[in-house]
């Protein structure tokens, strides 16, 4: 629950986060809780998303996302 109900994350906060994801490369499971991060938040747009999407698909072990919106 990293910065749960943080509404000063950015796109590039989180961004930093995906980074550090994407080395994971044995990673199997995962659950992310972005709960509160958009809510009212002007700066955390789609880019962050996207974002999140490429670095999923870079972790090729992965078997299992439960991702709490």
């Amino acid at each position: 629950m990293w910065a749960y109900e943080n509404n000063s994350i950015t796109d590039e906060g989180a961004k930093n986060l995906m980074d550090g994801i994407s080395l994971l490369s044995n990673l199997g499971k995962l659950e992310l809780n972005l709960k509160g991060w958009g809510d009212g938040n002007q700066d955390i747009t789609d880019n962050t998303i996207i974002g999140l999407s490429r670095c999923l698909k870079k972790l090729g072990n992965l078997s299992e996302v439960k991702l709490i919106l």
